[in-house]
């Protein structure tokens, strides 16, 4: 692609930084993003992120502009809103442009070829990490690498350039020829890492030095590799706990999604662990121990939620649950 048009769909902690990293480069990119205080810094003062740079000029907005305009979308939204980032990204695309995810969990490919067809979507996976202090200024707390990779293997000039752009512009990115394999290997990362510290409001490192979480946190991973293992993905490494194991000793770093319990934001563990047992089911097997901390985590993240915005009226909901007792409902059946 030569001089090309690009727009980060979702430029939070993550998207923001990859934004940045592309402006670098040297592309041209503009920035769709719900949160409007972040876009406004962004439109203001520009983009910048702690331990890469200036972004230099970046175009940003809440709502997708002039249609018909993109060469390429990255969509870095939370997976739950991934159906609606496919529409913006249809939108804002040429007819032969393409689009990327390089988004947690899965379920993201299936949710954008609905949309746009499998040719004009390809994949890829961060092991870098970030937060966002406040708006318009993203901060990388772990510069590591970034795969790009089309889901048939085969090599293509798109995931070159992307994968080029991003080194360019300061965040070392490669293309591969087993994206599945890297999707499922991060993805069996965050089943272990994130619900754990979402549940519990521990980083990382305190997760695993309480034994009995840090077992929960293998168990998580025992269920994942069972379920990889009967689709017949190849992952990056044939038994990933180990280096697991040494990555969480030593990060005391928060896990996005207790980032968002903390924030009172809805969570990605649909798209992680909740996924995870969907995927068993398909199966016939069976993944409890998932199945439990996806519950338990839906609970935090409620609970949070309340504790920021408002608890419901419960002695409203204390009088309409004994007023079904006494017609003699039982709506606890259809849960």
């Amino acid at each position: 692609m030569q001089d090309p048009m690009i727009v980060v769909i979702g430029a939070g902690a993550m998207g923001g930084s990859m934004a940045c990293a592309l402006a670098r480069s040297g592309a041209r990119v503009e920035i769709v993003d719900i949160d409007t205080a972040h876009v406004t810094v962004i439109g203001a003062d520009g983009l910048a992120v702690e331990n890469l740079g200036e972004a230099g000029p970046v175009l940003a907005d809440s709502v997708p502009g002039e249609a018909g305009r993109a060469d390429l979308a990255v969509v870095m939204t939370p997976a739950f809103e991934t159906a609606k980032a496919a529409e913006t990204a249809a939108h804002v695309l040429r007819p032969e442009g393409a689009v990327v995810s390089l988004q947690n969990g899965l379920g993201n490919a299936e949710a954008l070829i609905e949309v746009l067809g499998a040719e004009r979507v390809f994949m890829g996976s961060t092991r870098a990490s970030a937060d966002r202090p406040m708006p318009g200024r993203p901060r990388i707390t772990k510069m590591d690498r970034t795969s790009v990779g089309e889901l048939d293997g085969s090599a293509s000039d798109r995931a070159t350039w992307l994968a080029d752009a991003l080194t360019r512009g300061g965040m070392p990115a490669s293309v591969s020829d087993n994206i599945w394999g890297v999707l499922w290997s991060k993805f069996i990362h965050n089943c272990c890492i994130n619900a754990p510290s979402a549940i519990t409001g521990l980083r990382m490192g305190e997760v695993t030095r309480v034994p009995d979480l840090a077992l929960i946190q293998w168990q998580i991973a025992e269920e994942a590799l069972a379920v990889a293992r009967a689709k017949g993905i190849q992952l990056e490494y044939p038994d990933p706990v180990p280096m697991m194991q040494r990555h969480v000793w030593q990060k005391f770093t928060q896990p996005s999604m207790l980032q968002h319990v903390e924030q009172g934001r809805m969570i990605e563990i649909d798209a992680i662990n909740g996924r995870l047992v969907k995927e068993a089911e398909a199966l016939g097997l069976d993944a409890p121990v998932n199945r439990l901390v996806t519950a338990l985590a839906r609970g935090r993240a409620l609970a949070a939620y309340r504790a920021q915005n408002g608890a419901p009226d419960y002695a409203a909901l204390t009088a309409e649950a004994e007023a079904e007792i006494e017609r003699g409902e039982t709506p606890w059946e259809h849960l």
